[in-house]
């Protein structure tokens, strides 16, 4: 499964999730969709066909670190991980 990053804002982002094996989806519940900052963590439960996720909220100018875990009938399963940073007062942006 893979995660990216679609957009990115001062207080907001959005995400978005794959399978890299498309029959995955016909044994999946659910995905949490997890957001880490330093000192913080935010996760986000959603339906199997929810594959994008907008988050509001975030601090500016702050790093998160995210991925997607799949439920499914046999266990979970784990995005990677990516890294993005909120975009400060000057609209710059960061996507590692």
């Amino acid at each position: 499964m893979t995660v990216e990053v679609q957009e990115i804002g001062h207080n907001h982002a959005t995400f978005r999730w794959s399978y890299t094996r498309p029959a995955f989806v016909s044994v999946t519940s659910n995905y949490t969709l997890t957001v880490r900052s330093t000192g913080d963590e935010k996760t986000f439960t959603v339906n199997s066909e929810t594959t994008r996720y907008d988050v509001s909220n975030l601090i500016p100018e702050t790093k998160y670190t995210v991925f997607v875990t799949a439920g499914t009938r046999y266990g979970f399963r784990t995005s990677g991980q990516v890294t993005a940073t909120t975009i400060g007062k000057q609209g710059k942006n960061k996507l590692d």
